[in-house]
């Protein structure tokens, strides 16, 4: 449960689900202590620990050894099939499938072991899943099927984010680039994510570093960890950019430097679900470009929000980030807009609370 878009989700959900009528407990994969695992506690809920997660007996064991559970809400991608199996054996009666990731593309490519495992992992989410939510169509078909929209049990429930983290008015941009080591005229620009593959690091350096040619003011944000963040330091020293580009880290206050001091987030993935940062930019107000691989159901304030082809080269992704980097917006009160869509986290836990409620009668094979 460390920092993420999923993880961030799932405690935006804890936070205001009615914890007096559901009792969350997390089952995670690292003995290693994460972000979240204090507050987690401290809201009431536990923290397992899956020691072989390659295994699905542990799952099995975890579940029969612990307290009887209504429902299993796995976020493993085709690897919730294996999950949801061993939870129908323990006779649970709900069992969620969730997909935050449009994989498609990497699928397609897989080798044929990898396939063979798609297949059986897609077999058992099929036979075993009472229900199946997705962050987005794409997403649901990476994980459901060309017909996923065919079955009753498969939907799309949208991410939603806590709207009130982003109506503060003590935001202070002097302040905030002082703090990061930013001079108070600069053009900023953003990039919040883990260093995957999927986020297209290499790319977003050398649109950057076009940026930079053609305005010297510009500064580069990089939010996150990863496993790929040593190459995108040795990218950012190849380019020369080492004064201009600032790698935070693992940000607890997102919303705080997004709408303090961003001036533009760029998000150039390969592939995506449904980017939590994307909807955290528009409830900002802050002008997002983005590529079009990323679904349209992202984009809630269309003014904010301007897809690109990956295809393009440089020089137009470089000119169109300079170009919506002057978009200005009333900081304070950006969030309306969202208030009371699907990205609007009470929207979203409520539908939550009541799937969680109706689905505790046995459903599909068993």
């Amino acid at each position: 449960m460390d920092r993420g878009g999923a993880e961030t989700w799932l405690m935006h959900v804890l936070q205001h689900i009615d914890r007096s009528r559901f009792h969350f407990d997390f089952l995670t994969h690292t003995q290693t202590k994460c972000a979240y695992d204090d507050e987690i506690q401290a809201l009431g809920s536990s923290l397992a620990l899956c020691e072989n997660p390659k295994s699905p007996w542990a799952y099995r064991r975890l579940l029969n050894d612990r307290e009887p559970y209504d429902v299993v809400h796995s976020h493993l991608h085709h690897y919730s099939g294996f999950v949801l199996r061993c939870a129908a054996k323990a006779k649970i009666p709900a069992r969620i499938a969730h997909s935050h990731s449009d994989t498609q593309r990497m699928d397609r490519k897989a080798s044929m072991l990898r396939r063979a495992y798609l297949g059986v992992a897609s077999g058992c989410i099929e036979r075993y899943a009472t229900h199946g939510l997705a962050a987005s169509r794409a997403a649901a078909q990476a994980l459901f099927g060309p017909r996923w929209g065919a079955d009753s049990r498969f939907s799309v429930l949208h991410c939603g984010v806590d709207l009130d983290n982003f109506e503060s008015d003590g935001l202070n941009r002097r302040d905030l680039c002082q703090e990061l080591g930013i001079r108070a005229d600069a053009l900023i620009f953003a990039h919040i994510g883990r260093f995957t593959e999927a986020k297209n690091h290499g790319f977003l350096i050398k649109i950057f570093a076009r940026i930079r040619e053609l305005e010297p003011r510009a500064v580069l944000l990089l939010a996150g960890e990863g496993e790929l963040r040593a190459e995108v330091e040795q990218a950012i020293a190849g380019a020369g950019l080492e004064d201009s580009c600032r790698l935070i880290g693992v940000r607890n206050d997102v919303p705080r430097f997004l709408g303090g001091c961003v001036d533009a987030l760029l998000l150039p993935s390969r592939w995506e679900g449904l980017p939590l940062v994307l909807i955290e930019s528009q409830a900002a107000g802050v002008p997002c470009l983005c590529s079009d691989v990323i679904t349209t159901e992202a984009v809630e304030i269309s003014n904010l929000v301007l897809r690109m082809a990956l295809a393009q080269p440089v020089e137009e992704w470089a000119r169109a980030a300079l170009d919506i980097a002057q978009i200005r917006t009333c900081r304070r009160g950006s969030a309306r807009p969202l208030r009371g869509t699907r990205f609007d986290i009470e929207v979203g836990v409520d539908r939550l609370e009541k799937l969680y409620s109706d689905s505790m009668t046995p459903k599909g094979d068993s």
